[in-house]
């Protein structure tokens, strides 16, 4: 399944560095992005219009707490969350 993305702004990379496209696309196809530019010809599934956001395809959250989720998740599984806790 094919999706496009119509932006006001895109943050894009170019391979050599990045690169600010105003009024672009974004074509996805499966998980992988396919084409980002000023315009798309090709056809696809299904259009989302994003005409007063920012996108920034290939951007990857790396937000985590891995050095204590685990332990969390699995203390507060069996007892609870401490702000639950009444004293």
């Amino acid at each position: 399944m094919s999706i496009g993305i119509k932006a006001k702004w895109i943050i894009a990379h170019d391979g050599n560095e990045h690169r600010l496209i105003r009024d672009g696309v974004v074509i996805t196809e499966g998980n992988r992005i396919k084409h980002v530019g000023k315009d798309y010809s090709g056809s696809v599934d299904n259009w989302i219009d994003a005409i007063h956001h920012v996108v920034i395809p290939g951007f990857i959250c790396t937000h985590t707490h891995a050095s204590s989720a685990p332990k969390d998740k699995s203390f507060i599984d069996d007892t609870g969350a401490r702000n639950f806790y009444v004293l």
